[in-house]
């Protein structure tokens, strides 16, 4: 029988009393798993690439999008269809998780270093080479403010970004997706390196000093309250970055989206709904075909016809419409080889 699952029925001194005897054997097994971190509500940043001269590809100036076909350093513009850049916040340090875990600052900066190039950004935490969703460009750390992360707190934390070419090639429905700002939730998955238990009681000396050094980081006190322990997770192996579909974390910033004319601010918005169409700024104008799931661009504000199967759709209701056959042009746009 697992042994952390014999924590869920105990509280209290005898709990505390467990937890010291059989501090080794949990941690054991809490190395031994792939734990998948709580995802929580993230809307990404999402912007173009292009190519430049010496082959490399950049994120593109919102001033970029002023000339299609190259700018001042000969740079290539990628088309809309294959890739778009997203920043994704993908985890976030002293929150305490439902598995009572706290990860502090920093435990994710050696794997980064040691494992670079070999992290890569999933969907759904499958691990197989066709659940990857693009290629992975940056992974850093950086301060945010806990008002920007949707938490009515003063003082500032540290979280795990992602910055990823999502391409259409790898996983197209993914990748309309993140463009139409539909993705919103990420969740890590990782495996322990170095972790130690903090108890608040007098009792339990070691694990008490722990509890005294931690904390005072901890975001969300109430949780580690409630039960009178927390384990500290201060160094971890990163294994990779995955969008999910349900979140239960209660960080739920938005960050910028950005497309073709510019950057524009999300507004906020309930953590349990997506924002709608018309607040994703650059992003209104996008329209999915729902029958051949083709992104494209229109003007119209009223029905639009996909450039690719001829269904039309409409941007507001996003219900499709099926449109009148045009023979003669069909004819007439007729290759014959």
């Amino acid at each position: 029988m697992s042994k952390l699952l014999a924590l869920k029925d105990l509280s209290g001194k005898p709990l505390f009393k467990y937890l010291r005897e059989n501090k080794e054997a949990l941690i054991a097994e809490k190395k031994s798993i792939v734990k998948h971190c709580d995802p929580f509500s993230c809307a990404p940043e999402v912007s173009r690439l292009k190519i430049k001269k010496d082959g490399s590809i950049i994120k593109a100036d919102a001033t970029d999008d002023e000339d299609q076909n190259g700018d001042a350093d000969g740079g290539t513009m990628i088309p809309d269809d294959d890739s778009v850049h997203v920043t994704v916040v993908a985890n976030t340090a002293n929150w305490c998780d439902s598995q009572l875990d706290v990860l502090i600052p920093d435990c994710w900066k050696n794997t980064i270093k040691q494992r670079k190039g070999m992290i890569p950004h999933l969907h759904d935490h499958i691990h197989q080479i066709e659940a990857k969703i693009g290629e992975v460009a940056k992974i850093y750390s950086k301060d945010m403010k806990l008002t920007d992360l949707g938490l009515n707190k003063t003082g500032t934390t540290q979280v795990l970004i992602f910055e990823t070419d999502v391409m259409a090639s790898y996983n197209e429905k993914i990748f309309n997706q993140y463009k139409l700002g539909k993705i919103n939730q990420h969740s890590i998955g990782l495996q322990y390196i170095k972790i130690s238990l903090c108890i608040n009681d007098e009792d339990s000396e070691k694990e008490y000093d722990f509890w005294n050094k931690y904390y005072p980081q901890v975001i969300n006190k109430e949780v580690v309250d409630a039960r009178g322990y927390f384990w500290v997770v201060t160094e971890i192996k990163l294994l990779e970055n995955s969008c999910v579909l349900f979140g239960s974390n209660e960080l739920t910033p938005t960050l910028d989206v950005k497309a073709d004319t510019g950057t524009q601010p999300l507004q906020s918005t309930d953590k349990d709904q997506p924002p709608p169409l018309d607040t994703l700024g650059a992003i209104k104008g996008i329209v999915m075909c729902q029958n051949c799931m083709t992104v494209y661009s229109t003007d119209e504000s009223s029905s639009s016809k996909c450039p690719e199967c001829g269904r039309y759709n409409s941007p507001d209701s996003n219900q499709a419409e099926t449109g009148t056959f045009d023979s003669l042009r069909a004819i007439a746009e007729t290759k014959f080889i």
